[in-house]
């Protein structure tokens, strides 16, 4: 059998793909989605880690809850994987990268050219053939400017593995006042990627949330990975009252 079909990475937080534990199909496709489409670069703790295109960071334990299967399972399908040359897997004592072999065969020819230009170009379009109450609220305002709230949402539960609603209005306020300031889908992608890698798995966690990632220290955060401001964690331990007074003043 020939040909493609387009899946859109909000799949992974909808009802239906969110039963557990997944069958094997499922998690190979939730690998591909997983993937990185460009390559990246992340802040792991004190060390900036270049992803390629095709390429994800994760660990076992992270794979276990997502598909719901036991340590021995996720190992034994990421050899099953890797012995049908379909994945290259990676590990040391921080992390575990998966590289998805000939992932560009897995992209449109269009996409794979001009991943950049695409991929802004089908984040402000609205999706067809889906629940589009979001395209709906963003075409109601004055100036007809499309708001990018179920990109950057789904974004986020993505990385933070969250099910955050992008027609939340307190969420909806907060991104078009970013993106009124001139920050694109890529700043929030990158603010998000910075604060996943510098709090998942520690005690500020808990605020890998809309309004804390999304408010008025957006541009501070943008500029931590490996940027002047090195370890965001660091940083973020000297003033760890910051964040509380941030969110108390809403």
């Amino acid at each position: 059998m020939q040909g493609w079909v387009s899946v859109h990475r909000s799949l992974q937080s909808h009802w239906l793909w969110v039963d557990k534990p997944f069958s094997r199909g499922q998690a190979w496709i939730d690998i591909l989605l997983l993937a990185n489409h460009q390559d990246n670069k992340f802040l792991l703790g004190n060390e900036l880690v270049e992803v390629e295109q095709g390429s994800f960071i994760t660990s076992e334990v992270k794979l276990m809850e997502r598909w719901g299967w036991s340590k021995s399972k996720v190992r034994s399908f990421l050899k099953l994987l890797e012995s049908d040359e379909m994945l290259i897997k990676k590990s040391d004592t921080k992390k575990t990268t998966l590289t998805v072999v000939n992932y560009k065969h897995y992209q449109d020819k269009k996409t794979t050219e001009e991943p950049q230009k695409n991929h802004e170009k089908t984040a402000k379009e609205p999706r067809k053939d889906t629940n589009n109450n979001d395209n709906n609220e963003n075409n109601e305002n004055n100036d007809n400017k499309e708001y990018i709230y179920s990109p950057v949402v789904d974004y986020l539960n993505l990385k933070a593995n969250k099910t955050y609603k992008s027609t939340t209005k307190k969420t909806q306020t907060l991104i078009k006042a970013r993106q009124n300031e001139g920050f694109t889908l890529e700043d929030f992608k990158k603010v998000i990627d910075n604060k996943v890698f510098s709090w998942q798995g520690t005690e500020w966690e808990k605020y890998l949330r809309p309004e804390t990632l999304f408010g008025t220290k957006f541009e501070s955060y943008l500029n931590e990975g490996g940027g002047k401001n090195g370890d965001t964690r660091a940083n973020d331990d000297e003033d760890p009252w910051g964040i509380e007074k941030f969110i108390t003043r809403g």
